[in-house]
């Protein structure tokens, strides 16, 4: 299992994100996370809201992912009511219709921004990327990038933000920033 869902820039930002989102949530809010990868995004929201009785479904494109994201998520599987689901899906061609909150941490590994357009107008989105503009590494796997916070809410137009914000990670190779925006489309 490759383990840099949790590392430092990864946990911190998903926490950042959760401590931001949980003033919106509602009780039995139905969640996507789009580009889950490990859904580490839906178990920390779960770990730090279990009273909520939130619905999260993670979503991702490579099948591995979701085989990891289930055993991570297992843990849940044994309570009464098990909040968490995990599927192979493009979220280019998903339906939104049925959540409450749309999530997407990694748009900057997306192709294309098809997956925003088709989420219909009045869902809450929240959506984080990064600075590097290093295309076609290997390792970041950057693919649309948003080297400024300016560039990144235009791409990403909400019709009413709830929150946006920066957080930097000073990391000796790479430095970046961290972007996040909370609103409805």
């Amino acid at each position: 299992m490759d383990f840099q869902s949790f590392s430092h820039g990864q946990m911190h930002s998903k926490i950042w994100l959760s401590e931001i989102l949980e003033t919106y949530l509602q009780p039995q809010s139905n969640i996507l996370v789009l580009g889950c990868w490990h859904n580490v995004m839906g178990i920390v929201l779960m770990i730090r809201n279990p009273h909520l009785g939130l619905k999260i479904m993670g979503i991702d494109i490579d099948s591995e992912c979701i085989d990891i994201a289930d055993k991570l998520t297992e843990a849940w599987r044994f309570e009464e009511f098990n909040p968490f689901k995990n599927q192979l899906a493009d979220a280019n061609t998903y339906n939104y219709d049925q959540y409450d909150v749309i999530i997407n941490c990694s748009v900057e590994h997306m192709d294309s921004i098809e997956w925003f357009n088709n989420i219909p107008k009045g869902k809450l989105v929240c959506l984080q990327s990064m600075s590097l503009d290093i295309v076609n590494d290997p390792i970041y796997k950057i693919k649309n990038p948003n080297p400024t916070l300016e560039t990144f809410i235009d791409k990403f137009k909400l019709s009413e933000i709830k929150f946006l914000g920066s957080k930097e990670f000073d990391y000796d190779i790479n430095p970046y920033k961290r972007y996040c925006v909370i609103g409805y489309k």
